[in-house]
């Protein structure tokens, strides 16, 4: 009977270690991660917008993650910074959902993310760029 208390015991510590373990670890990932809050429109050619954007941008460290849950567009990415484009790409609708960028080449500081389609949509945002230059 006490060994079978003691084997108990030492799930119920192991349990409590591998719960504790994945919190610290969700809660230094979320520290790390921007979302970025646009603004702007994106209908993709319907009539009435229903208010949902299908496009979602992440900013984890050095690396933009631009996710849109519809392939119908694509997607002209510009990153600039007080009105000069440092970076210009056009993604395809195929390959629009999941794009990941590289920032690591910016400095630290404050830029616009401008998202453009073939129907003249267009969503903006502000994100900051922390850390320091890695060139």
């Amino acid at each position: 009977m006490v060994k079978g208390k003691k084997m108990f015991t030492w799930i119920v510590c192991v349990f409590f270690v591998l719960i504790f373990s994945g919190l610290i670890v969700q809660d230094l990932s979320a520290k790390t991660m921007s979302a970025v809050t646009f603004g702007g429109w994106w209908t993709e050619g319907h009539r009435s917008a229903s208010g949902v954007v299908p496009i979602s941008a992440v900013i984890n460290g050095d690396i933009l993650s631009i996710q849109s849950s519809s392939q119908r567009s694509d997607i002209v990415v510009r990153i600039s910074k007080d009105g000069i484009v440092l970076y210009e790409a056009r993604v395809s609708a195929s390959e629009a959902e999941y794009t990941m960028i590289d920032l690591g080449g910016l400095d630290a500081d404050t830029y616009v993310l401008d998202l453009t389609n073939q129907w003249g949509d267009h969503l903006y945002g502000i994100f900051e760029k922390e850390g320091s230059n890695s060139l």
